[in-house]
């Protein structure tokens, strides 16, 4: 995965522990946002860069999305650390940085599915999926829900709340046909495991064709 560019909004409170929010676009289509660059705490050595947090209604906490590796997570900071500085130099609050130019988004390399399908009830949410991104990138809290009208099956990405209570947001985004490709993946997966008792996980390590 190449960065495509990178987004910094820096906070007017020069006095936060947050020196930025951070999103960053990839070259697969998939942007990932509201990371947070924080300033280094007590014993650590540097600036910190943070995923997301989502809180689930069984009291715990996860990433709707994660590097796979140390080396992709120093990837994504050093690209959010070279965007700040450049947003300092420019003295701009909001800043974007092009690493590539891409004429066109290439479609995602799929792997390391897994589906947690949840009993057949008059809840909405059927199942709930995480899959890896051209093994780089992991993302999680994608929803299965099933829409009465008009009836379909619906490939729903995780939220936040932005701040002031405008409509949500989410946690990362897809160009068209890089969402069409996951809607695939996903409802074939969710079909194929049917028969598999419901509240079962069910893993597929295989890539798609």
């Amino acid at each position: 995965m190449k960065i495509v560019e990178c987004r910094v909004i820096r906070p007017k409170d020069r006095r936060s522990v947050v020196l930025a929010t951070a999103e960053l676009l990839f070259d697969n289509g998939i942007r990932v946002v509201n990371m947070h660059l924080l300033k280094p705490r007590d014993g650590d050595e540097g600036n910190q860069l943070r995923m997301p947090v989502v809180h689930t209604k069984s009291g715990t906490t996860l990433n709707p999305f994660n590097p796979s590796s140390p080396e992709f997570r120093a990837v994504m900071h050093k690209a959010v650390e070279e965007t700040l500085a450049e947003a300092v130099e420019a003295q701009v609050n909001d800043y974007t940085k092009t690493f590539e130019t891409v004429e066109e988004f290439r479609l995602p390399v799929f792997s390391r599915l897994k589906l947690h399908k949840f009993p057949d009830n008059h809840i909405p949410v059927k199942a709930m999926v995480s899959v890896t991104v051209d093994g780089e990138l992991r993302l999680n809290r994608i929803a299965v829900i099933k829409a009465i009208d008009p009836p379909a099956y619906v490939v729903q990405l995780p939220t936040y709340t932005l701040q002031g209570g405008r409509r949500p947001a989410r946690y990362f985004r897809f160009q068209a046909a890089p969402y069409e490709a996951l809607y695939k993946l996903v409802t074939d997966a969710y079909f194929k495991v049917a028969e598999v008792a419901a509240d079962e996980p069910v893993q597929d390590t295989e890539e798609p064709a």
